[in-house]
């Protein structure tokens, strides 16, 4: 649209909406995430009877190192029974 002579120029919401986008992804880009990601790897804890025991897809921390069970009902640690877990990278 043609702004008439003496009129005021559109207001531009498009650049205002891109801009507030802007802030919105630098503000993202600042915050730390949740500590979700130490939560989601726990550490190793030896299962005591069958209702603790590990099952297919639990993550576990064992001596530094991250794993995932891909045994069900596992009781065994990533060192006691390796084939029981597969160590993420």
């Amino acid at each position: 649209m043609q702004a008439r002579k003496g009129a005021e120029p559109e207001y531009d919401y498009a650049g205002e909406i891109n801009a507030l986008w802007a802030a919105v992804r630098e503000l993202q880009q600042m915050v730390k995430p949740p500590a979700e990601e130490d939560e989601a790897w726990p550490e190793f804890v030896q299962p005591t009877h069958a209702g603790t025991a590990y099952q297919v897809g639990d993550k576990v921390t064992f001596q530094g190192e991250r794993y995932v069970c891909v045994l069900a009902h596992c009781v065994w640690s990533p060192a006691d029974y390796p084939a029981g877990w597969e160590k993420q990278a």
